[in-house]
């Protein structure tokens, strides 16, 4: 049964009791909630079916009971052992969805870890199947320009800058036919660390030279570190595209530092940078406030930008940057044009949880262990909240978006505006993260099962929500990105451990950028694509099914007195908590 139609029924048979209501007008109410249980909560869409259609085509379909403890959207998950959830009234009403849209249970179990990649998986299902955009064995650039440096008077040898075996891909950001890919300089001989190239440059499968964006003189790293030009791109590590449409932009956070065998080598300090793809400039350059990072800010290794009208002007964004080793959120706000920070205890994982094991494509088991805390987050604008996690573990957190952008709370953070979610796969730790803004519809990587998976958050957040979609312990032997464009999700993998491990081999295929088709994710997972609904009757919604029915009706005024009756918090929607505070 649709929760925001339970909602609505009994906030008409509420009004109904206190407003002396005649008994012909709750009939035509109580009618317009049934058609409305009937028809939404199989999903269907009604604008252009009238009352008899629906009745007629839906009103012999069963509706499954689910367990009523189960809440959907971004609710406080229940404490286990603790019975608590919300509930419509008093004597614990079990809620019905329709088995074929949320009976996640009737699905197959999510495939346990890999203990031997090098061992052909047999899943329970099948795989969607990956494809390959292109690979590298080693990086390579467009009309290279090689040169070797002495010391300088900063102490600072850099040597031959390029060193093949250095250059290891680390992030990738799909826009149209270009694809940014980042390098980060973790060790000397790193070409460019920003840099892009075009799909339709691929021949058989080869990815072609990279090409440093925007230009080789601003990536260049040179010796005389005690004077470095402002703009020069020191060090990125992820970075990401906002969704602008006329005038789409990248994000970075340049480092401005190398950390070279535990030797800190400072070229200013960190700075926010962002480019007009339209034109290639950079658009707005702004150092970050000391106060918001500690010395040798090293740390900030992903910006997630976020545009709150992305058909509009786009003067209202956002950017947060993670401080992944030392727990911070840093906020910037592009109309303020100022940063501020905030810090939560959830952003810290369990350091129980820092081990890895993985298995290189050449079959050495390699042991390695993580001491970064908050890890990777994204945004999700349908339940307004920023999901992240700690790289730590396999807890989910939300605060609101509301919360991120008021400045004066990052003083005064209240417990409330951070609420924990429920717990990933068990099986295998999340990296990098995104959401399909549209069907709500999250992918993530599993570095140690080599694996691409996906949920829908639109559904209460539990293990058996993540579903494990795509494996491949040769090509993805070290998954560290994704991102989601054109339809696709796609990931790059640069074999990192093996490297480490094994030794640089010019003959494997070490890099490689793959992809997933989400039409394909939707036949093979489709209940990653569920939108069974929060509970939350909005005012929009409210007046939109009335309409659908009652179309000569006063929608916007009857909405108004019930949005007055019932929505006690004033937080512009109704829930099942929210009416029954209502009723009291």
């Amino acid at each position: 049964m649709h929760e925001s139609s339970l909602v609505l029924y009994k906030i008409l048979y509420r009004l109904h009791q206190k407003a002396g209501m005649n008994y012909f007008k709750y009939f035509l109410f109580k009618y317009f909630i049934i058609a409305l249980i009937l028809g939404f909560s199989n999903g269907n869409d009604f604008t252009n079916q009238s009352v008899a259609d629906i009745s007629d085509s839906d009103s012999n379909r069963k509706l499954h009971s689910t367990n009523s403890n189960q809440n959907y959207g971004y609710h406080v998950a229940p404490k286990p052992g603790s019975g608590h959830h919300y509930s419509s009234n008093r004597d614990e009403t079990t809620f019905n969805c329709p088995a074929c849209v949320c009976n996640f249970q009737e699905q197959s179990p999510i495939p346990g870890p890999i203990e031997n990649p090098s061992i052909p998986h047999v899943p329970s299902r099948p795989y969607v199947p990956l494809r390959k955009l292109c690979s590298w064995n080693a990086l390579t650039w467009q009309n290279m320009l090689i040169r070797n440096e002495k010391p300088d008077a900063c102490n600072l040898y850099i040597g031959s800058n390029y060193i093949v075996e250095n250059n290891i891909p680390t992030a990738i950001a799909i826009h149209g036919n270009r694809v940014f890919v980042g390098v980060r300089r973790n060790q000397m001989g790193v070409y460019s660390t920003l840099n892009y190239f075009y799909m339709d440059e691929i021949q058989g499968g080869q990815c072609p030279p990279l090409r440093p964006y925007p230009s080789f003189q601003m990536n260049e790293l040179v010796s005389s570190c005690c004077s470095s030009e402002p703009n020069r791109i020191v060090n990125v590590d992820r970075f990401n595209i906002d969704k602008c449409v006329n005038n789409p932009k990248l994000w970075i956070v340049d480092l401005q530092g190398l950390n070279i065998d535990s030797n800190i080598m400072e070229f200013g300090e960190p700075v926010l940078k962002v480019f007009n793809l339209n034109y290639d400039t950079l658009v707005r350059r702004r150092i970050i406030p000391k106060e918001m990072y500690f010395r040798f800010g090293l740390d900030m290794t992903t910006i997630v930008p976020n545009v709150l009208d992305p058909n509009g002007n786009c003067e209202e964004a956002y950017a947060y940057i993670i401080d992944q080793y030392n727990g911070y959120i840093i906020v910037y706000s592009w109309q303020e044009d100022r940063f501020w920070r905030f810090s939560a205890p959830e952003f810290f994982g369990d350091p129980t949880q820092g081990r890895f094991t993985i298995r290189t494509p050449h079959g050495s088991l390699v042991d390695y262990s993580y001491q970064i805390l908050i890890h990777d987050g994204f945004i999700d604008n349908i339940n307004k909240v920023f999901i992240f996690h700690t790289k730590l573990g396999n807890k989910e957190h939300v605060i609101n978006l509301s919360t991120l952008h008021n400045s004066s709370k990052s003083c005064n953070l209240d417990r409330s505006d951070i609420r924990y979610i429920g717990e990933k796969n068990i099986n295998g730790r999340a990296g990098t993260q995104k959401m399909n803004q549209h069907t709500g519809t999250a992918f993530g990587i599993q570095e140690e099962n080599h694996a691409i998976v996906c949920g829908s958050v639109k559904v209460q957040l539990t293990p058996d929500i993540v579903k494990i979609i795509s494996v491949d312990p040769i090509r993805l032997s070290f998954l560290v990105d994704l991102d989601l464009a054109n339809d696709k999700v796609y990931v790059l993998s640069n074999n990192y451990q093996g490297i480490k491990n094994d030794g640089f081999r010019h003959d494997f295929e070490n890099f490689g950028i793959y992809y997933l088709e989400e039409n394909e994710v939707r036949s093979y997972f489709p209940e990653c694509y569920q939108d069974c609904p929060n509970g939350r009757l909005t005012p929009a919604k409210f007046v939109d099914m009335y309409k659908m029915f009652f179309p000569s009706g006063n929608a916007e005024e009857f909405c108004d007195h019930v949005f007055r009756t019932f929505d006690m918090d004033k937080n512009g929607y109704i829930d099942f908590k929210t009416y029954e505070n209502g009723c009291n």
